[in-house]
């Protein structure tokens, strides 16, 4: 399991995607990318759904949901 936490890249106005897609390539099948965001990101499960992966959400706070990213198979 590989989590990441990307809230202060997005709290400094940065851009996580690179770092979340490298993570995201380290994940074997049946294991899972937990990603920490200051909002719900919607845009990134279809990205991660190419790349063999469903997802399942939290909100933990108001600006703190997890996003569990599991491999189902290898694309």
């Amino acid at each position: 399991m590989i989590d990441l936490d990307v809230r202060a890249i997005l709290s400094a106005k940065g851009n996580p995607l690179k770092t979340i897609l490298a993570e995201a390539d380290k994940v074997p099948i049946g294991d899972q990318l937990n990603l920490h965001t200051t909002f719900k990101p919607s845009p990134l499960f279809r990205v991660l759904a190419k790349r063999g992966f469903e997802h399942s959400i939290e909100q933990i706070e108001k600006r703190h949901f997890v996003t569990h990213f599991t491999r189902i198979e290898l694309k």
